[in-house]
């Protein structure tokens, strides 16, 4: 048969906050495949741009980040992460800027809680 996830490694995930079976149908139950995407998001670059951004205040690499992140939590499964990104993102499209960098620490406990999840 295909090779599934561990079912241990799918709870660490689930009790991290992250919805796997949601996450799953978007990659068509392909379970390895779903594993090399969480894999990456470990090497993903967009959240130190967005630290980094956030640090120098420029706005559209915030913008960016922020936006890009928004996107592979919600394809991912990371929920949390994904309404924290979303109503940054918000912030940032109402050039709301000091607003969206103030949710920096918010974002990075749920950021690297999912880190933490994922290499587990």
């Amino acid at each position: 048969g295909r090779f599934k996830m561990e079912e241990s490694k799918k709870q660490i995930l689930a009790e991290a906050g992250i919805n796997v079976t949601k996450a799953l149908n978007s990659f068509m139950q392909m379970e390895p495949m779903y594993e090399k995407f969480l894999n990456k998001f470990c090497l993903d670059p967009s959240f130190e741009n967005l630290e980094q951004a956030v640090e120098v205040k420029d706005e559209d690499l915030a913008h960016l980040s922020s936006h890009t992140l928004k996107g592979i939590s919600a394809t991912l499964g990371m929920e949390k992460l994904y309404q924290l990104l979303l109503e940054q993102d918000n912030h940032f499209k109402k050039h709301e800027f000091e607003a969206g960098y103030d949710m920096l620490p918010q974002i990075k406990e749920e950021y690297l809680k999912m880190i933490e999840a994922i290499k587990k």
